[in-house]
């Protein structure tokens, strides 16, 4: 059961699966530490919520690990001086969209920051569609493009998605592929009624 969180716009779209809260971002460079603000504000609100939340930011963009944003990525491996140094402008901006420094602390230990290409997450939802639904590969395309139009549906409405849902997407999918290449054998007399 997939519970999505709705999408206000294309660039940002929330998701919980148990008790994980994900957000997507995608931007064209890489972000500077301010821009995490709009997600920790996110993830503040779940977390006094469900305080068992554990959360994730996928980003598009590389995360350098010469920069803020990639060492908080990479928190856990820091050398103690830079931890301090990560951590202390953390808790920053987590005090700036109205977090207490227990909050802070707690979010710090629960966020995993990871960068997926776009072109990574397209052969991946390919794989898994194949994969999870037993199709070929020339249907795969027709599942993502049906998939990712219903989420994007589904997240507007903010709707908790359950495996049956998308056995019914896959159903009528299978369903009108199954009666097109039964039309087309027909008009080319491969068929008869």
């Amino acid at each position: 059961e997939v519970r999505l969180e709705g999408m206000e716009d294309l660039d940002v779209i929330g998701l919980s699966v148990d008790s994980q809260y994900i957000q997507v971002k995608t931007a064209d460079q890489t972000w500077n530490f301010a821009k995490l603000k709009d997600p920790l504000k996110n993830f503040l609100e779940v977390m006094r919520k469900d305080p068992t939340a554990r959360f994730v930011l996928i980003v598009n963009f590389p995360l350098p690990t010469t920069e803020e944003i990639g060492k908080l990525a990479k928190f856990r491996s820091l050398s103690e001086p830079d931890k301090s140094k990560i951590k202390s402008k953390f808790n920053q901006y987590c005090r700036d969209v109205g977090a207490r420094a227990s909050e802070a602390d707690a979010l710090l230990n629960t966020l995993v920051i990871e960068t997926v290409p776009l072109d990574r997450l397209w052969q991946d939802l390919r794989q898994q569609i194949a994969s999870a639904f037993g199709v070929g590969s020339e249907a795969v395309d027709t599942y993502v493009r049906v998939l990712t139009d219903q989420f994007t549906q589904w997240a507007e409405a903010r709707k908790t998605v359950t495996k049956s849902d998308l056995n019914s997407v896959r159903d009528t999918i299978g369903r009108s592929l199954s009666r097109e290449s039964e039309y087309q054998a027909y008009g080319k007399s491969l068929i008869d009624r």
